[in-house]
């Protein structure tokens, strides 16, 4: 049994028969996502949760993003994360309403909610200080110059097994630039997502809408707004010409997708045979304790071309694919950067990305770092578009990237030289000579643990991991780990990954000095490890100067005017098509006896009478 089956008993207590009181619990039905133009994912059970109540500010009429936040925190609590310290219950309940608005009022101080202007500086402190544990990694992304959110990209995390909140702003057109209109933002929106389909023309989105004012005191039922998106192209509100999912039109503005907050537990990927001189192999998905529903959202295993070496692998700063730079084993060809889609196992060629590149990082702010077979240094776009480059030390041994200061690390083991850069510029910050005391030769590994502060190195010399700390006026000081047999490591923001003989190591920091400590309760301990791994890390590019100020203030009830009428779950509808039929009943009957979510109307852990009943009464065409 899962361990967020365990919670089950917690969640159902006290139901009613009524499908549309049942708990507060979640179940991926429909997860495919073929590429920007092609996806299917629907999750029901859903918390939807009213921001407009008694207890909260201008009775919380600006708390949509506290609300959004706190669906995705209960979603996370009723499967087995409790994130904060939230427990597993129905929140869903009227015996739940006194205590979600204290969490709601909670989020929002975390988030410096003002019941006029609502959230517009600190979602991302927010998140950090309630999802901060080494399992459960979280994304906040906003658009920038270099990135555009959408309803593909949040379909794309929601298919990878993330669950996702998403805010629209509200856009008046300003003018017009080289034939396209110019828009600015005036406010936002924070919703849930809960379907999103796209295939052969047709196209839908729906979600949770916080903004429910049928009562100040009791919680309304859950519903979605629905739309048929489209794609608008224009200037952005200073951040370039963009493609934006438009989700309606009020008088005039549009309500175009420009924010994503998602949550995760943790996975990586790895790789052996990196660098040999033979190609083939795999690259592996470490995935262990994936949210319910979620369990097969990546393929276990991508197998590698024989024909083909890979020289690095790490995950893409979408968090929800990875990257790989490769090379055929034919003389006198270059590498290649390719993106992995991890649900499919399909790989594809970056065209624009620079060729002979050899290792490479991520950034949070949705940025790729590498360095090529010259000792350039590129940095990319997380499309793998070209933004600049740096001649750097030569012969360039590793890099890591250093989100909390926007900088980049390399090392050099031909020339025992540690270099910090400006994330930004490229620029040299800091130029290290490392002591003759720490060996170095061969292969190197580059970490930077934000925990310490330091860049830590590995190199094929030892087995021993060293920490590098910086003097102003002195030789830095090392610190020494010894932790065994070490083919690979990886950072995920408070937890070292080593892949070693007898796999997968987890440690966490050590409280007395720089160093590190065994996490004997962590379930990647034991996995299969290689000579590349990559663990998936929080990230946001939340920019004050971009995402703040007056135009990031949330929507009045006034202002919001969504057109769409609330949509009723209809939880028996197993194949979404409107109504509760034979199909339906089909459906149910094949998992009948199973412990799976498909078919588990009352989400009790098994589909039984119980659920047969559920579906008979709700026979017919669902509630509008």
């Amino acid at each position: 049994m899962s361990a967020s089956r365990l919670f089950r008993a917690a969640c159902t207590a006290g139901l009613t028969a009524s499908i549309l009181a049942g708990p507060a619990r979640a179940d991926v039905t429909n997860r495919t996502y073929v590429n920007s133009n092609t996806y299917d994912y629907r999750i029901t059970y859903m918390t939807d949760i009213d921001q407009k109540r008694t207890g909260l500010g201008g009775n919380g009429a600006m708390y949509c993003v506290p609300t959004a936040c706190f669906n995705l925190f209960a979603y996370a609590a009723n499967h087995g994360f409790p994130v904060g310290g939230l427990p597993p219950a129905n929140y869903m309940s009227s015996g739940q309403y006194g205590y979600v608005t204290t969490w709601l009022d909670f989020i929002g101080d975390l988030m410096q909610t003002d019941a006029q202007d609502g959230t517009t500086c600190c979602v991302t402190d927010a998140y950090q200080s309630l999802v901060n544990g080494s399992l459960m990694k979280r994304t906040t992304k906003y658009i920038t110059s270099e990135y555009t959110p959408g309803q593909a990209t949040a379909t794309q995390l929601a298919c990878n097994g993330w669950i996702v909140s998403f805010t629209y702003g509200k856009y008046t057109n300003v003018g017009s630039l080289k034939g396209y209109p110019i828009y600015d933002r005036g406010g936002g929106h924070a919703v849930t997502l809960t379907r999103s389909y796209r295939w052969n023309g047709e196209r839908i989105i729906r979600y949770r809408d916080p903004n429910n004012e049928s009562s100040l005191t009791t919680q309304s039922g859950h519903s979605n707004k629905e739309y048929v998106p489209t794609t608008i192209t224009g200037w952005i509100d200073g951040h370039g010409l963009r493609n934006m999912t438009k989700l309606f039109t009020d008088g005039g503005k549009l309500r175009l997708i420009d924010a994503l907050h998602a949550i995760r537990p943790l996975y990586g990927i790895r790789f052996n045979n990196s660098d040999d001189a033979q190609g083939g192999g795999s690259i592996d998905i470490l995935d262990p304790i994936p949210f319910e529903g979620s369990e097969d959202a990546m393929v276990p295993s991508i197998p590698i071309s024989p024909f083909l070496s890979v020289y690095d692998v790490i995950i893409h700063p979408d968090g929800a694919s990875g990257l790989m730079i490769t090379k055929s084993i034919i003389v006198g060809t270059s590498s290649l950067l390719r993106t992995i889609d991890l649900s499919t196992g399909q790989m594809t060629t970056i065209p624009d990305a620079p060729t002979n590149l050899v290792r490479m990082d991520w950034s949070g702010k949705n940025r790729i770092y590498a360095f090529d077979t010259s000792g350039v240094l590129h940095y990319l776009t997380g499309e793998g578009s070209p933004v600049g480059t740096m001649p750097t030390i030569p012969t360039p041994s590793a890099l890591a990237v250093d989100d909390a200061n926007n900088a980049v690390w390399l090392v050099s083991v031909a020339q025992r030289k540690l270099v910090k850069l400006n994330a930004d510029t490229l620029a040299v910050q800091l130029l290290l000579d490392i002591p003759t005391s720490v060996p170095m030769s061969g292969d190197a590994d580059l970490i930077f643990d934000p925990n310490s502060g330091l860049p830590w190195m590995r190199t094929d010399a030892s087995t021993t991991l060293y920490g590098i700390k910086p003097n102003s006026i002195a030789a830095p000081t090392i610190y020494s780990a010894n932790l065994g047999t070490i083919n690979s490591i990886s950072m995920s923001d408070d937890r070292l990954y080593v892949g070693g003989s007898s796999g997968i190591k987890v440690y966490k920091p050590a409280v007395a000095a720089p160093g590190w400590t065994f996490d004997g309760t962590s379930p990647f301990n034991g996995l299969p490890g290689g000579s590349r791994l990559a663990m998936l890390r929080n990230s946001d590019n939340y920019d004050p100067k971009l995402h703040s100020g007056p135009q990031w203030q949330n929507l009045t009830t006034e202002e919001l005017a969504e057109p769409s009428p609330d949509v009723l779950d209809c939880f028996a509808d197993a194949n979404d098509d409107g109504t509760v039929d034979a199909a339906d009943l089909s459906i149910l009957l094949g998992a009948w006896g199973g412990t799976d979510d498909v078919g588990d109307l009352n989400q009790d852990g098994t589909v039984d009478a119980a659920d047969l009943a559920a579906l008979l009464g709700a026979w017919g065409t669902c509630p509008r």
